[in-house]
């Protein structure tokens, strides 16, 4: 039972490093740097890094989903736009943009790239502003891949 302050204090900084699920080098040095007074039995320290090593075990990190950015085909855009956005936007190649731009021309459609939402998102609102400013009517899209 924590009957003093200073061991309540003590124990709560404990607690909110198991929370942070921080591993038992970090708790053994704030003990050596005197974070953690030298009250708190070591053997009760030892205890509280067993266990934050099981709860950083015990932690899944799921993934963000990816989403596929695609381009389409227009009679009007012209190929050199769909390269230049390609490469500014997409960061691809020349070699690449190529081979994706002819893509979208014979097929209808190309996937440019695999992104997180976010960054997904931002391409494709790009091209299609840049698109639009300049005059071409680039129809590009995300779905989840």
């Amino acid at each position: 039972m924590i009957t003093r302050r200073e061991d309540f204090c003590k124990y709560s900084i404990i607690t909110l490093l198991l929370i942070c699920a921080l591993h038992k080098k970090y708790i053994a040095s704030l003990s050596k740097n005197g974070i953690i007074k030298s009250g708190m039995p070591s053997d009760k320290i030892e205890q509280l890094s067993k266990i934050s090593n099981e709860i950083v075990e015990e932690v899944e990190i799921d993934l963000p989903p990816d989403y596929n950015v695609i381009m389409y085909n227009d009679d009007y855009t012209t190929k050199e736009f769909v390269v230049d956005v390609l490469e500014s936007v997409f960061h691809k190649s020349f070699a690449d943009s190529v081979k994706i731009m002819e893509q979208v021309h014979q097929t209808g459609s190309a996937v440019v790239g695999t992104y997180t939402y976010d960054i997904a998102k931002t391409r494709v609102a790009i091209t299609i502003r840049r698109a639009r400013s300049a005059g071409f009517p680039l129809r590009c899209e995300m779905e989840s891949a």
